[in-house]
C-alpha cells in the first residue's frame, strides 16, 4: 500500500471541498480552505480569487481576512495586506496569528519597524507558544538597534 503524499491529501481535501461547494455553493469556509491549499501551493492569486468568494459569503470571518493578508503580501501588494490583516484584528482582537502577520508585513517587506515591534509584541502576548513570534520581534528590535546607533554615528559625523 503506497503511502498518500502530501499534495496527494491536499488533492483529495481540495475535491472534498468542492464537493461540498457544489452543494452548498455559499459555503465560507470551503473556499477559505481551498484557499490555505492554494497558499500552501504558493498560488496566491489562485488563493485570493477563493478568499474573495468566502468574504463575498461571510464578510465578517477573520480567519479568511487574515489568510487573504497573507496572500497579498505574498504577491508583494503590501498595502492590501495590511489592511486585510488589520480587518481581521479589528473582527477578533486576540487573533494572535493576524497580528503575527501584520508584524511580517511592517518587518520584512515595507521596513516600518516600530510599527512592526507594535504587532510583535501583541501577537507574542497573544501566541506565547510561537518560537517564531519571539525570533521575528528579536530580529526588528536588532535591526531597528542597529539602523539607530548607524543614525548616532552619522550625526556625530556630521556635527
Amino acid at each position: 500500500m503506497a503511502i498518500p503524499t502530501a499534495s496527494s491529501i491536499g488533492i483529495t481535501k481540495r475535491c472534498r471541498l468542492q464537493q461540498a461547494l457544489r452543494i452548498k455553493p455559499d459555503y465560507a469556509a470551503a473556499y477559505h480552505d481551498i484557499a490555505w491549499i492554494k497558499n500552501d501551493q504558493d498560488d496566491y492569486s489562485a488563493a485570493v480569487t477563493n478568499l474573495k468568494q468566502a468574504l463575498r459569503y461571510k464578510p465578517d470571518y477573520p480567519e479568511a481576512h487574515s489568510e487573504l493578508g497573507y496572500s497579498y503580501r505574498k504577491l508583494g501588494r503590501y498595502s492590501e495586506a495590511v489592511e486585510e490583516y488589520k480587518e481581521a484584528i479589528r473582527l477578533k482582537p486576540d487573533f494572535g496569528l493576524a497580528h503575527l502577520g501584520l508584524g511580517d508585513v511592517y518587518f520584512y517587506n515595507t521596513k516600518q519597524y516600530p510599527d512592526a515591534i507594535k504587532a510583535y509584541k501583541e501577537g507574542v502576548r497573544l501566541r506565547p507558544d510561537s518560537p517564531v513570534a519571539f525570533y521575528n520581534l528579536a530580529g526588528v528590535i536588532t535591526t531597528s538597534i542597529g539602523i539607530a546607533k548607524r543614525l548616532r554615528r552619522c550625526a556625530k559625523r556630521c556635527g
